[in-house]
């Protein structure tokens, strides 16, 4: 062979280690790996500081003009509905890289809780009807929020550097999410009004959620130094799950009529369960520093986060519709029937994130 062919063989196998022929047909070039030593584990463990937004959560419609006999029209006023504090939560999660190949496989577990209250108080003719109930009015309203998330995550992904400082994270995994909420609001109207009128409601709802999908992202990290990095993630997943809803009403009314003590008791106890898919959408955006100690034999990383996670179609409740009290009779109503039908909101969480990984 002359030093020609030499030449040309050699650099066909130089051009075959950076590249390869792709389902098409074409020769295109490798992306960089990101080489690790095979036997590195990775642990990683996050400060979570959030806060919720949950569609769905009004309770209460702040009027001008109330009457002990029921609602006038027209009305005119505001709604008030629950607002969320922040609160804290953690995440924590372990893998290894090249499981398969250049492939590593990593899991992830999220517990965040949180819960919230709202109350007012009005003197007549001002007040509220309830917007949890029957439209019941009250002159004193009051409602707690409470909401709890768990999720696992379980991930393949593999890195590449698509240039010299740019590395970018394909994955695929599964996601396992349960979301449990529960409203409780409570409804008061006690005025003296030639006659005692005493009118009491509580209404509870429920609503649990257990679904499991798919889920894909990407991440990518920018090299600023050799320490620094600005970081962001991006991930979708189609859950399809249980829910199970349920609503609890309960009224007391008690009316001194002809010197005549009138108590009547009325309640509602709905449970309902079904099979739904709900998309899910993931944002995070972080700036990183690591550094590598004991010979490039342990790895940190310290990064702060910012994230958002949005569930659709999640908040489920049972609804009645076409039901409007004009008097405190829990009998009378200006509907000719009344429907129970189900109510889908969404609920996301934001906020920031405190993470520290070690690989070694």
């Amino acid at each position: 062979m002359s030093d020609h062919d030499k030449r040309i063989s050699e650099l066909e196998k130089q051009m075959f280690e950076v590249g390869g022929y792709t389902s098409s047909g074409n020769f295109g070039a490798f992306f960089g790996q990101d080489k690790k030593n095979p036997s590195d584990w990775e642990t990683a463990a996050e400060l979570l500081y959030w806060q919720t937004q949950a569609g769905g959560t009004e309770y209460a419609y702040s009027v001008a003009h109330l009457q002990p006999s029921g609602a006038s029209f027209p009305l005119t006023g505001q709604v008030d509905q629950i607002s969320f504090d922040w609160s804290l939560g953690f995440r924590i999660g372990a893998g290894r890289q090249h499981v398969v190949q250049d492939y590593d496989l990593f899991f992830m577990y999220t517990w965040y809780k949180t819960q919230a209250a709202s109350g007012h108080k009005k003197e007549l003719p001002s007040g509220f009807l309830g917007l949890t109930g029957f439209l019941d009015p009250a002159l004193t309203t009051s409602s707690h929020y409470h909401l709890s998330y768990q999720n696992i995550d379980i991930e393949m992904g593999k890195n590449y550097y698509v240039s010299s400082r740019i590395l970018v994270r394909s994955h695929i995994g599964l996601k396992l999410s349960r979301i449990s909420q529960k409203q409780n609001s409570s409804y008061d109207f006690n005025v003296q009004t030639g006659e005692l009128v005493s009118f009491s409601s509580h209404l509870r709802d429920y609503s649990k959620f257990l679904g499991i999908g798919p889920r894909i992202g990407v991440n990518s990290r920018w090299y600023i130094t050799r320490e620094f990095s600005l970081y962001n993630q991006m991930g979708i997943s189609l859950l399809y799950g249980y829910f199970q809803v349920k609503d609890f009403y309960n009224a007391d009314e008690e009316k001194i009529e002809n010197s005549l003590l009138t108590t009547c008791t009325s309640e509602i106890d709905l449970t309902g369960f079904s099979h739904k898919f709900s998309p899910y959408g993931e944002m995070l955006l972080g700036l990183s520093w690591n550094r590598a100690f004991l010979q490039d034999k342990f790895v940190l990383t310290i990064s702060l986060n910012y994230e958002t996670l949005y569930f659709w179609r999640q908040i489920q409740k049972i609804v009645a519709e076409g039901s409007l009290r004009s008097t405190l009779s829990r009998s009378t109503f200006n509907s000719s029937r009344i429907l129970f039908e189900r109510q889908a909101e969404d609920i996301g969480f934001r906020g920031i994130s405190l993470k520290i990984e070690m690989d070694f």
